[in-house]
């Protein structure tokens, strides 16, 4: 795992949490493995961490915290579908943070002309939970 770009680690937390594979040995040594490589990663990458590490009820404080940074750091960048994965994410997570609800509520606002209405009930619902 510690060998894998960025975007190939987004990409197996994605079908991990997907393909429901619940081992806590592999979901820890995942978030080991990605609190590194946040710093690379761009909005959908951040995006699909949060999602499938909330899936798989990671509580890894650490990891929330680099992924919570990272995506107030990708905000301005998220296209609606990054955010609409984003907020569902971390309201799954239970991430509870005010400066990050605003930055993707923002970025929910700049991109909801580009949303269907499914997308929008989906940000929604998040940000209830959020």
């Amino acid at each position: 795992l510690d060998t894998m770009a960025p975007a190939q680690l987004a990409l197996c937390v994605n079908g991990f949490a997907r393909a429901k594979v619940w081992s806590q040995a592999l979901w820890e040594g995942l978030a080991q493995s990605v609190v590194p490589a946040v710093l690379q990663m761009n909005a959908m990458e951040v995006a699909l961490c949060a999602n499938g590490f909330a899936s798989a009820r990671t509580r890894d404080r650490t990891l929330w915290e680099v992924l919570s940074l990272a995506a107030l750091r990708e905000a301005g960048k998220m296209n609606f579908i990054d955010v609409s994965i984003s907020v569902r994410g971390f309201a799954k997570a239970c991430v509870f943070d005010p400066q990050l609800s605003d930055a993707l509520r923002d970025a929910a606002v700049r991109t909801a002309p580009e949303m269907n209405p499914q997308e929008v009930g989906l940000c929604v619902e998040g940000f209830r939970m959020l």
